[in-house]
Parts: structure tokens; C-alpha cells; sequence
């Protein structure tokens, strides 16, 4: 899969049924997220794993797992 920026990757989960509240790049980043934990793109064993992977550009992220 060719790593794309936030606004073709936004249009391409808004094609596939994702609602967005913002305009944030970091809510692309959520939603490739979810769409991967939903198995919708390709089912990665890791979510997160699978979205960083589909970023072109640079990024600053912090996220907080309860489980981790």
C-alpha cells in the first residue's frame, strides 16, 4: 500500500464510510486506527502499526494504552 498524506487518506476513509468531526491530521491517524482494528484496510495485528505505516510526512503523537 503506498503511503499517502492526511488529506488523500481522509478522502479515501470518507469514501469507505468514516465520519470526521475535525479537520486534524490526528483524527486521519484515529480513524486509520479504528478502520484497522475493524480488519476494513488489512487486518494488521497492530493498529497503530498499520497506520504509521500508511503516513508520508512528519508526525508528533502521544497515545496512552491502559494495557501497555
Amino acid at each position: 500500500m503506498p503511503r499517502r498524506r492526511p488529506p488523500a487518506l481522509r478522502r479515501r476513509l470518507e469514501d469507505e464510510g468514516h465520519a470526521f468531526a475535525t479537520t486534524s491530521d490526528t483524527e486521519v491517524v484515529l480513524q486509520l486506527m479504528a478502520a484497522n482494528a475493524q480488519g476494513s484496510l488489512f487486518s494488521p495485528d497492530d493498529p497503530l502499526a498499520a497506520a504509521l505505516r500508511e503516513l508520508k510526512g512528519a508526525f508528533s503523537l502521544v497515545l496512552l494504552f491502559r494495557d501497555r
